[in-house]
């Protein structure tokens, strides 16, 4: 049973934010793009069958972003709205570091690797 790459699908939809200047799954040296967007993902199995098969996982996706100047709302509202429409839960949180905006956003779902459907955990 393949497990559904829900980091390649994180990586399409942020790669569709037109508004985002850099987008990574590290942070670099210097951050000097904005808005700029740091993801990661962690998955842990949920359900294993009697044949070793992993049929069902638990996700955690992560994202955290950047701005110097200006709200992120609209960016933070259309990947909620993206990865939510998926059928993930999510928390964010916000806070202003040295005058660099930060919106950390964490998406929890259970995805179903047999029937391909996400369900929230």
């Amino acid at each position: 049973m393949e497990i559904i790459n829900i980091k390649q699908l994180v990586a399409d939809i942020l790669s569709k934010q037109t508004d985002l200047n850099y987008c990574g799954t590290s942070y670099p040296d210097k951050l000097t793009k904005f808005p700029a967007a740091i993801y990661h993902t962690a998955h842990k199995p949920h359900f294993i069958d009697s044949d070793k098969q992993e049929l069902e996982t638990d996700w955690t996706v992560s994202i955290d972003l950047f701005n110097d100047h200006g709200s992120l709302t609209e960016i933070s509202n259309k990947l909620v709205n993206e990865l939510v429409k998926l059928g993930f839960s999510y928390t964010s949180g916000d806070q202003n570091l040295a005058g660099v905006k930060r919106t950390a956003l964490v998406f929890n779902a259970m995805v179903d690797n047999q029937r391909r459907m996400v369900f929230q955990n």
